[in-house]
């Protein structure tokens, strides 16, 4: 999502191994070495939903991605699956 708006949740399937999932607050897609908002680790071959009630706010945009590093974007494998649920 670009521009200002609610992240309320999403869930992941992750078919490969563990890695992290990152959420950003950016009005551009992550390139590497970007700091993440928020930050959930992401057991391998599994499912993971989060959840925000009233939604988490994001100024400039909202982006999800699957890193393999928690700290820093790093792309990780193309095997993670999103469901995401914004406003």
């Amino acid at each position: 999502k670009t521009g200002p708006g609610f992240l309320y949740g999403f869930s992941v399937y992750n078919s490969g191994a563990a890695q992290f999932v990152q959420v950003f607050d950016k009005a551009t897609a992550p390139v590497t070495s970007d700091v993440p908002a928020v930050v959930f680790t992401m057991a391998a071959t599994s499912n993971f939903g989060a959840n925000w009630i009233p939604g988490r706010v994001f100024e400039y945009g909202c982006f999800i991605a699957n890193s393999s590093t928690g700290p820093t974007y790093t792309a990780g494998s193309a095997d993670c699956f999103f469901d995401v649920q914004f406003l």
